[in-house]
């Protein structure tokens, strides 16, 4: 359940809007459902308007909080599998190649 914070900005959200959003998103609420989340969405809404009032002009936009970075590994083979030990259980085989029923006609 969402608490309201202090310093919420109000927004109202009608039944009407409600259903025409659930209808959208293709949910099926009940009436019990719809009184619970009304006021839930205001709540959330209200966060987002006071998000949309912050100035953010000139703020370098960032993925992640902390600094971060992919540290990636040199892609390369570790294990040399032996094609016999592989294919040794194979019901049948082609060359170094499994056999297998054709299923597209």
């Amino acid at each position: 359940m969402f608490q309201p914070c202090a310093t919420q900005i109000p927004v109202k959200i009608s039944p009407e809007e409600l259903r025409k959003v659930s209808g959208l998103a293709r949910l099926h609420l009940t009436a019990e459902e719809e009184t619970r989340l009304i006021p839930e969405l205001e709540t959330i809404l209200g966060y987002m308007e006071k998000l949309n009032g912050i100035q953010t002009a000139g703020v370098a936009p960032f993925t992640h909080a902390t600094e971060a970075a992919n540290r990636f590994r040199v892609d390369k083979v570790t294990n040399n599998p032996e094609l016999d030990a592989i294919l040794g259980n194979a019901p049948e085989k082609d060359g170094p190649f499994f056999k297998v029923p054709k299923i597209i006609e």
